[in-house]
């Protein structure tokens, strides 16, 4: 007689869909909490944060004309005139930043003193401040400060000067959160023993609001623009997408 060896059946595991369902009805309210939560926590983040903006510009490059007799031979063997790359050098060029911070005043800085955390949402929704916020630096969305001059002393570039709204058309300016003196709105001021040129046209806020002004150094708006553009080559031409905060 041959000897078969026996084979056990092996056990066969189910899922007990029924209690499943009844472990997470169990806890529904949990879950419910859990997903609310997160819901709620995307939905403050998409609304506090700041939006972040991207331009394109395309920017063709024409061919330099040459008074060489033989200046047409490219064209006629198919071969393009242009240097590209070199092109795209020149507009990465601190010359040509230079100019734009000189020509937009980019080397200026101009921010309000806003309330933590939601301070940006305040400004851009342009909520108006509420009454019981009378009297604090912190602006909100219903005011502005219009600079007409601002003149700093190369020595003290990169330092924060804060202006505040004071009574009777007048404004106070604060270095180091140290008062170092008062101004008119709508006319020249000058501070620090000359050092500082101020003239403000408007300055539409609650008494007591506050602005931060700084004027960065020229290498410093360069190299502040030129971290947010890039130039690349497309098909002979520049494209220069641009983005900023």
């Amino acid at each position: 007689m041959s000897n078969k060896p026996t084979t056990q059946p092996q056990a066969e595991e189910t899922i007990n869909l029924g209690r499943l369902f009844g472990v997470l009805f169990d806890h529904k309210w949990l879950i419910i909490f859990v997903t609310g939560l997160f819901m709620l926590m995307g939905i403050v983040h998409g609304m506090l944060a700041t939006p972040i903006y991207q331009a394109d510009a395309l920017v063709q490059i024409e061919r330099r004309s040459s008074v060489s007799p033989f200046g047409d031979v490219g064209n006629v063997l198919g071969v393009e005139a242009l240097n590209t790359p070199a092109e795209v050098q020149i507009l990465q060029s601190r010359l040509v930043l230079g100019q734009v911070v000189d020509r937009l005043g980019r080397d200026v800085i101009i921010r309000p003193v806003e309330i933590p955390v939601i301070g940006d949402f305040v400004l851009r929704r342009g909520i108006p401040r509420p009454g019981f916020m009378v009297g604090y630096p912190h602006v909100w969305g219903d005011e502005s400060l219009d600079v007409g001059r601002f003149e700093l002393a190369d020595s003290r570039r990169g330092q924060s000067i804060l202006v505040e709204r004071s009574i009777d058309n007048r404004y106070r300016v604060f270095v180091n959160e140290e008062p170092v003196g008062s101004g008119e709105i709508g006319r020249v001021e000058a501070f620090l023993d000359g050092d500082l040129e101020l003239s403000i046209d408007s300055f539409d806020a609650a008494i007591g609001s506050r602005f931060q002004l700084m004027k960065q150094s020229r290498t410093s708006a360069i190299r502040s623009i030129g971290g947010r553009l890039q130039v690349i080559e497309s098909g002979g031409a520049v494209r220069q997408p641009a983005c900023c905060a």
